[in-house]
Order: structure tokens, then sequence, then C-alpha cells
């Protein structure tokens, strides 16, 4: 079929043998990263092979004779030998049995490449002429055969490097052990049993705690600013109905007093700030101090609690404050409101009788006052 062919297989096979340096790097007993590296050296091997096989001949169609018939022959039995090794490597009901290497050399030097630790690529040659159908057909169904073949593919490493490698990792899992035991996540006991230490989750829930009081901080913080503008608010309120009061005549004397009333309760609300105020920045220096904070500040509550009940009022709550102080500020603001427009109607002289009446009224306002703000008290 071809003229100038040899007649023969051909293989080609190539060893190679690499040497690789490993850098290994070696930390530190606390766990820090240095530059210094330990040089290690693994070895891989591989194997290549370039086979160039005959194609399968028929005397028949050839006419060959002498030594061409039996080259012939030779040539077809190793290609017979290896289409049964391939069948019986790519058959899955086959799986298990035995696979006739020996049965030609070709097999036996092509076994690595064939079913062993190897990738193995094969190119069919076909011809498109339609008088060598029956050959072209042959040649797919033995390429198609040794498609099934499935190999599982490892690096040819020595042993020195697998051991190597795996010393490696138990290296770096004692290490891990180590570092757990200097940070304190594990101890053992007096016994020697290793047990799980109780301060690292101990920890975990000051710090959650220590989370919380300063949200409760903060919470606090924003509540005194509010009450700071509250203040300001009311000594403006304050400062308005001083100016209105002055411009009275001697009727206005209650709306003086109710004023430095009003004063006075504003100049309270400072004290019970200020001591809120000084409570937020001991919880401050509290928490910061120390991460075992939740006996001292148990200490520094009990502490506050003695002083308040030894020289002033427990500080009561911003929000019960602001409520109260809202309610009655509100109350005062309509009744000086009603004792203004009755000052601006009334005539500039005015009889003794209406002076008598006005007065009656403002003790009348006065009484209606204080009691409902006895009443609240009682349900209060």
């Amino acid at each position: 079929m071809n003229v100038s062919s040899s007649r023969s297989h051909a293989i080609f096979t190539l060893h190679v043998r690499q040497h690789r340096m490993v850098r290994d790097e070696a930390p530190l007993e606390d766990g820090k990263d240095t530059d210094s590296t330990q040089t290690e050296f693994e070895t891989l091997t591989a194997k290549f092979h370039f086979v160039d096989l005959a194609g399968s001949e028929r005397l028949k169609r050839t006419g060959a004779t002498g030594d061409r018939a039996k080259e012939g022959i030779s040539i077809n039995c190793g290609l017979l030998a290896l289409g049964n090794v391939i069948s019986a490597l790519g058959d899955n009901t086959k799986r298990g049995s035995h696979v006739p290497y020996r049965d030609s050399k070709l097999t036996r030097l092509l076994q690595d490449s064939l079913g062993g630790n190897s990738r193995t690529l094969m190119i069919a040659c076909i011809s498109p002429s339609d008088r060598d159908f029956m050959e072209t057909l042959n040649t797919l169904k033995y390429a198609n055969r040794a498609r099934n073949i499935k190999n599982k593919v490892t690096a040819n490493q020595d042993k020195a490097s697998r051991q190597l490698a795996q010393l490696r990792a138990e290296i770096a899992t004692l290490q891990q052990e180590l570092m757990e035991f200097k940070t304190g996540k594990r101890a053992i006991d007096a016994d020697g049993v290793e047990s799980v230490n109780d301060l690292v989750t101990e920890n975990s829930m000051l710090q959650s705690e220590n989370d919380k009081l300063r949200q409760r901080i903060k919470a606090l913080q924003d509540t005194i600013e509010m009450l700071k503008a509250r203040n300001s608010q009311l000594l403006a309120d304050a400062a308005v109905f001083s100016v209105l009061g002055t411009d009275g005549q001697a009727k206005n004397e209650d709306v003086s007093n109710l004023i430095t009333k009003y004063v006075h309760e504003i100049e309270d609300l400072k004290t019970k700030l200020a001591e809120s105020e000084s409570f937020c920045e001991h919880l401050n220096k509290s928490t910061a101090r120390s991460p075992r904070f939740s006996a001292r500040m148990s200490l520094s509550s009990m502490s506050l609690t003695s002083s308040f009940a030894g020289g002033m009022e427990a500080p009561v709550s911003p929000d019960y404050m602001e409520t109260s102080v809202l309610h009655d500020a509100k109350k005062e603001m309509k009744r000086l409101k009603k004792l203004q427009k009755s000052y601006s109607h009334a005539p500039n002289q005015e009889s003794d009788k209406e002076n008598i009446h006005v007065g009656a009224r403002i003790r009348d306002d006065d009484q209606a006052t204080s009691q409902e703000k006895s009443d609240e008290e009682i349900n209060g």
C-alpha cells in the first residue's frame, strides 16, 4: 500500500528526571513569619514514549512474498496483541481480568503507557480512498476501543519527597497546637488530661457584655443631649415670662413667683443631669479599665447608691423627668397665656372691684394647679 514505508514499528523513549527545590517557610514559635526559609529538594520522574505503528496489511492485496510476507505477518501479530490489550483495558466487564501484555514485545514495551500511571494520546491515520474502506473502518474501530481506556494519573514522586511532605504537614499541625496552648485555648490539668480552657469563653462573654454597656452609655449620652436642649428651651421661656412680668402691675407677683419656682425646677433638673453625666463617665472609666468590670460595676453602683442616699436624691429616670417637666410646663404656659390675655384686655384704670376679681381668679388657678399636681403625684 505504501511503497516508501519501512514495514516496521518505531518506538522512541525519553526518560526525564527532575530535581526541584522546595522552600519550606520556618515560622517562629509565637506564630510570626520570618524571611528565613529551609531549602529542600524533591525528585520527579517521567517517561515519554513516541510510537509509530505500521498499518495492518492483507497479503491478498499486497501480493508480498518472502521476507516482505514475513514482515507483514509479524506486523499483524503485533497489532493483534495490541488490540487484545486495548480491548481488555477498555471493556468494563473485563475489568480486573488478566491483561496480555506479554503476548508481544510491542505491548510489553508500551505496558506503562497503556494501563499504567500515564496519559496516552493516539492518532489514527485513515485513507480517503474508497478502495481502502475496510482498512479505514477497522482503524476507526481500533481507535474507538482505545478511547475507552481510563487511567488515574499521579505524580511520580520518590518516597523521600512523600515522607518530607508528610513530616511538613505534621510539623504544621504541632505548631498550631502549640499556639493554642500558648494563647490559652487549651490547657493540661494536673493529671495530664488535656482540656479546653474556659478563659477564652469567659473573655468572649465579657467582650459581649462590654459591647452592651457601650451601647447603653451611648443611649444615656443621647438622652443627656436631649435634656440639655430641653433645658435651653425652658430657660428661654422663663426669660420671656420674666419680661412679661416686669411690664405688669403689682398683681403680677403671682406670675413672678411662678417663674421663680420654674427657675428652681430648672436648676434641680440641671443638678440631676450633672449626676447622670457623672454616672455615665464612671461607666466609661470602669469599662476601659479592665475586661473584668462586672464586679467593679456592681461595687460602683453600690457606692453611687450610698452617696445618693446620704447626701442627695437617687437619679431619676431621664424619660420620667422629661415627661413630668414637659407636662407641668405645658400647663403653666397655658395658664400664663390666659393671664397675659386678661392683662392685655383689662383697662389701664380699673376699679378695686375688678382687681379683687382678678386676684381671686389667680388664686383659684393656683389652687386648681396645686390640686392637679397633688392628684398626679398620688396617681404616680
